[in-house]
C-alpha cells in the first residue's frame, strides 16, 4: 500500500500544566508496523465520520499507568487521544480527514501482544489534515500496559522535495530526536520510573477546603508537605497568606490522599480571595509543574455581599415568538462589593422563578458592584415558545457561585405579563446579483456577488440557493447551473451579503444568457409568499469560445525572518501565465500584512510592471528583490505577500490564484543594528547571556536563575542549569540566529538586545517555558514595544518554580 503525504505533520505528546521536569524520554526504534488482529473495532470510516470537535470514548483492556492511571481513552476527530485531564497524545497539527478511495479507509482500535506486555493500538488508515488534498498518511499510536507510548508510521512518498516534519513535545517542552522528515525509525516515549506527586483537586466549601493529592508516577512516593494559601489572585506563591499545612505519607503509584483544612476566615482581611495549594514532595518527583493548584471560584471574606434583583422591565409586552426582545434589569449589591457574577433571564408560567424555568439569555456584571447598576439585554425569543401569557423573571448568580449574606432574595419579575403570539414565517428573496464581467468562455472563472434577505419576522433554517444562466429569465431544467450555495440559517429581518463567490461557466452553447438568483429552490422553507424567490440580474452574460490568460503567483520566499524598521527585506518570487492566452501588460506588487491573509488593502511596499506581459506558459522568477521598509512602520510580526494583477485589470480564466505569501511571518523591530551570525559561533554563558566573536549580549525582557561565579558562592541550581541548557538547545537546533540590539551597553559592557532563533525571540521562549521571569514591567521594553507586550502576556499565569532572580540577588548582596 503506497501512501502520500506532503504537508507538515507534528506528532505532539502534550500533558496539562507547565513542566519544569520531563516525565517521559524519547528515542527512535526501527521495528515496522504491527498488524491489528482480525475483527478490530472500526471507530469511523470514509462513509461515516464524527462531526468536528467530537470524540469517541473507548475502554482500555488494561489500566494504562501513564498520567495517573486510566481505564478509558477518548479518541478525537482531530487526531488526538486524551486520558482524563492530564494526558494528551497528538498525531496531527490539524483535523483529520478520512479519505475514501473506492474502498473503506478506516480509523480502528485493537489489542496486540499478551499480558503483561499488551498494547492498545489506534490505527489511522489513509488520513490527512482536513482540507489538504495533496496526500495521505498511515500511522498508529500504541499505549502499552507498562506505560510506554509508541508512534508508528507507515510508508510514505515525498513529493517535490517537500518533507513532513516530526517533532515531539512533552508538557510544553521539546523532547526526543526532533527529526526533520518522516524518519525511517519510529518514535518511542518511555515514562520516568520516579514518583509524580500532584495536586489533583482544590475546592472550598464554607469554612473548609478539601484537597486531593495523587501519585501519577510509576513508583511509590516518599510523601511531602501540603501548604494551603489564600491569594488575592490566581497565581499561588509562597508570598501569599499561608493558612495551614499538612504532611502526607508514602503513596503507591496511582494512589490518592484526601485532606481537609480549616480556612480560618475570621483571621483574614476582608475581600475576595483564591484558595490554593502548593505541594513540596519529600523525595524525587518526575514533574514539578503540577505541584500547584487552586479553586477558580473566588471566596468572599468579611461582612459579605448581598446581591438582589431590584427591577425587571421588558421594552414591549406583546411580542411574537422568534423576534428580538429587549429587557432592562436593575441589580443591587448590598453590603461589601463582591466579585464578578452572572444573571439569567427566564420565561415562567408563574412568579416563582427557578432553574426549572426556561432560560432565555444570560448577562455578566464585572467585579466591584456597589449599590445599583442597570443592565440591558437584547435577545431573540425562541420561535418554539407556545402562544400564551408568561412571567418574565431574572435570577442573579443562578449557579450559586457567590457566598451571600441572604440567599433568598436573588430573583425578581416584571410586574407586567408578557403576551406571546405565534411566530410569523420567514420571507426569503434575492436582493442583488452581479457578475464581474459581461463575457466569458466555457470553463472560465467568474466572480458572482449575491445578496439574500429574510424580510420576515421569524428566522429561516438551513436553505440552498442557485445562480442559473437562462435563455428566458425563467428557471427551468434546461438552464446552466453557474453556482450552488447554502446558508445554515438567516435571522429575521436580516441580510446575507453582499458575498463574492467564484464559479466556473458551465458547458453551454455560445450566446447571451440572463443570470438568475433562485432562493430556496427546493421550497424547504415555508413562507407567506413563494412567488418572489427569483431575482434576475440587470446585466446578461455572453458565453463565447476561446482562451484567456491565467496569471498565477506561484511562489514567494523571504530570505530572513527578522528585519529592522527602516531597513530592508530580501525575497525571491515566481510568476506564471497558466492560461491559454497572452496577458498583455500587467502589474504585480509586494505587500506587508498583519495577518496571514494578504489583500490589496494591506501595506504596499513596491509595485512592478510587465510592459510586454506574459505569454501562455511563460514563467518569470527574476533576480532577488531588496525592498526598503518604511521608517513609519510599527514594530510587529508581518506576512509578506505577492499579488499579481492587484487591480484586476487583466481578464483571466481564474481570479483566485493571484496571491502568494511567505511561509512564515517576518518579525520587524525597532533597533539600531541587526547582527546575523552562524548558530555554531554563538556561546551561551547562561540562560539569558550569549557571547559572539568576543562581544557579550544580555537578553532584554527575561531574567534567568543565577549560576555560581567569581562574584558569589551561592546559586539557584538546578534551575540555572536548566535555563542554560534550554538556551543552548534552541541555538543548537536553529537554522538562523539574528541579534537586534539597542547599541547601548550595560554597566558590565554587555550590549542589550533580543536574540532571535528562526524568527522567535529567546526571551519570549524562556518566559513561555517558565525558565525566566519577565523584566519588561521592571526595566521597560527598550523600544521593542510589540515584543515587550508579548513577553508580558506570556508571563501571565506562569510562575517559575524558583525565586525571582532580582530578589535573590538582593538577598545575596549581588549587584
Amino acid at each position: 500500500m503506497t501512501k502520500t503525504f506532503t504537508t507538515t505533520l507534528c506528532a505532539l505528546l502534550a500533558l496539562s500544566g507547565a513542566a519544569t521536569a520531563q516525565s517521559y524520554s524519547a528515542e527512535t526504534f526501527t521495528r515496522g508496523m504491527q498488524e491489528l488482529p482480525d475483527g478490530a473495532r472500526v471507530l469511523w470510516d470514509g462513509a461515516q465520520r464524527p462531526a468536528d470537535g467530537e470524540s469517541l470514548e473507548v475502554g482500555l483492556p488494561f489500566r494504562f499507568p501513564g498520567f495517573g492511571g486510566h481505564e478509558r481513552v477518548e479518541v478525537h476527530v482531530d487526531g488526538s487521544l486524551s486520558l482524563g485531564t492530564r494526558g494528551r497524545v497528538d498525531l496531527f497539527a490539524a483535523d483529520l480527514e478520512v479519505r475514501n478511495q473506492g474502498r473503506v479507509d478506516q480509523v480502528r482500535v485493537g489489542v496486540i501482544g499478551t499480558a503483561p506486555r499488551r498494547a492498545w493500538v489506534v490505527e489511522f488508515d489513509s488520513v490527512s489534515p482536513k482540507g489538504d488534498a495533496s496526500g495521505y498518511l498511515y500511522g498508529q499510536v500504541q499505549l502499552h500496559e507498562h506505560g510506554l507510548i509508541e508512534l508508528h508510521y507507515g510508508s510514505t512518498q515525498r513529493w517535490g522535495g517537500l518533507r513532513p516534519e516530526v517533532g515531539i513535545q512533552v508538557e510544553g517542552q521539546r523532547v526526543g530526536p526532533g527529526a526533520t522528515g518522516l524518519p525511517d525509525a519510529n518514535l518511542r516515549f518511555t515514562p520516568s520510573a520516579d514518583p509524580d506527586l500532584s495536586v489533583e483537586r482544590v475546592r472550598w466549601d464554607g469554612d473548609r477546603a478539601q484537597v486531593t493529592v495523587l501519585n501519577a508516577g510509576l513508583s511509590a512516593s516518599a510523601g511531602g508537605d501540603v501548604v494551603l494559601y489564600l491569594s488575592r489572585n490566581e497565581t499561588i506563591s509562597t508570598q501569599d497568606r499561608r493558612v495551614s499545612a499538612a504532611r502526607i505519607g508514602a503513596l503507591a503509584p496511582g494512589a490518592r490522599q484526601a485532606l481537609e483544612f480549616d480556612l480560618e476566615r475570621s483571621a483574614a482581611p476582608e475581600g475576595a480571595w483564591y484558595v490554593g495549594v502548593r505541594l513540596a514532595p519529600a523525595g524525587s518527583d518526575a514533574n514539578a509543574g503540577n505541584d500547584v493548584a487552586y479553586d477558580p471560584r473566588a471566596l468572599w471574606i468579611g461582612a459579605g455581599s448581598d446581591l438582589r434583583v431590584a427591577a425587571v422591565r421588558a421594552a414591549q409586552h406583546d411580542v411574537l415568538a422568534g423576534v428580538d426582545l429587549e429587557v432592562e434589569v436593575e441589580l443591587e449589591a448590598q453590603g461589601q462589593p463582591g466579585p464578578a457574577f452572572d444573571y439569567a433571564v427566564y420565561l415562567s408560567t408563574n412568579d416563582r422563578i427557578s432553574a426549572a424555568d426556561r432560560e432565555l439569555a444570560r448577562g455578566h456584571v464585572p467585579a466591584g458592584l456597589g449599590g445599583r447598576a442597570s443592565q440591558s439585554l437584547r435577545f431573540a425569543l425562541p420561535a418554539d415558545v407556545a402562544p400564551g401569557t408568561y412571567v418574565l423573571g431574572v435570577a442573579v448568580d443562578p449557579q450559586g457561585a457567590i457566598p451571600e449574606v441572604d440567599e433568598g432574595n436573588q430573583t425578581g419579575t416584571d410586574p407586567v405579563a408578557l403576551r406571546v403570539s405565534a411566530a410569523a414565517p420567514p420571507e426569503l428573496e434575492g436582493l442583488a446579483l452581479e457578475l464581474d464581467r459581461a463575457e466569458a468562455g466555457v470553463g472560465d472563472t467568474v466572480w458572482v456577488t449575491r445578496t439574500i434577505e429574510n424580510s420576515g419576522l421569524a428566522p429561516a433554517g438551513a436553505f440552498k440557493y442557485s445562480v442559473l444562466l437562462s435563455r428566458d429569465a425563467q428557471p427551468s431544467a434546461d438552464d446552466g447551473r453557474l453556482l450552488e450555495g447554502s446558508l445554515p440559517e438567516l435571522a429575521a429581518r436580516a441580510v446575507s451579503g453582499p458575498r463574492r463567490v467564484s464559479a466556473q461557466v458551465p458547458a453551454l452553447p455560445a450566446g447571451s444568457y440572463r443570470v438568475l438568483l433562485v432562493v430556496d429552490p427546493e421550497d424547504r422553507i415555508a413562507e407567506d409568499r413563494e412567488d418572489n424567490n427569483v431575482f434576475v440580474a440587470a446585466a446578461s452574460l455572453v458565453v463565447r469560445s476561446g482562451g484567456l490568460p491565467d496569471l498565477r503567483a506561484d511562489a514567494l520566499r523571504v530570505t530572513y525572518r527578522t528585519a529592522l524598521v527602516g531597513g530592508r527585506i530580501e525575497l525571491t518570487r515566481a510568476l506564471r501565465n497558466a492560461g491559454a492566452g497572452a496577458s498583455g501588460a500587467c502589474d504585480y506588487a509586494i505587500y506587508l500584512s498583519s495577518n496571514a491573509e494578504v489583500t490589496p488593502a494591506d501595506l504596499e511596499l513596491h509595485r512592478f510592471r510587465f510592459t510586454g506581459g506574459l505569454a501562455p506558459g511563460e514563467v518569470d522568477s527574476g533576480s532577488p528583490l531588496e525592498l526598503d521598509l518604511p521608517r513609519s512602520l510599527a514594530a510587529g510580526e508581518y506576512w509578506v505577500g505577492l499579488i499579481v494583477d492587484p487591480d484586476d485589470a487583466v481578464l483571466e480564466a481564474d481570479e483566485t490564484n493571484n496571491v502568494a505569501r511567505s511561509a512564515a511571518f517576518v518579525r520587524i523591530e525597532r533597533g539600531t543594528e541587526v547582527v546575523r551570525v552562524a548558530p555554531r559561533s554563538v556561546y551561551a554563558n547562561d540562560g539569558d547571556t550569549i557571547r559572539v566573536n568576543g562581544q557579550t549580549y544580555r537578553f532584554i525582557g527575561a531574567d534567568t536563575p543565577e549560576k555560581r561565579s567569581g562574584q558569589f558562592d551561592s546559586d539557584q541550581e538546578p534551575f540555572a542549569s536548566r535555563a542554560s541548557d534550554f538556551t543552548r538547545a534552541q541555538l543548537r537546533d536553529a537554522q538562523e540566529v539574528a541579534i537586534h540590539h539597542t547599541g547601548r551597553p550595560d554597566v558590565y559592557g554587555r550590549l542589550l538586545g533580543h536574540v532571535f532563533v528562526d524568527g522567535k525571540s529567546l526571551s519570549l521562549l524562556l518566559v513561555e517555558n517558565a525558565h525566566a521571569y519577565q523584566t519588561i514591567s521592571v526595566w521597560g521594553d527598550n523600544g521593542f514595544t510589540e515584543l515587550g507586550r508579548q513577553i508580558r502576556d506570556a508571563a501571565r499565569g506562569r510562575t517559575p518554580a524558583f525565586e525571582e532572580p532580582r530578589f535573590w540577588r538582593q538577598r545575596h548582596g549581588v549587584d
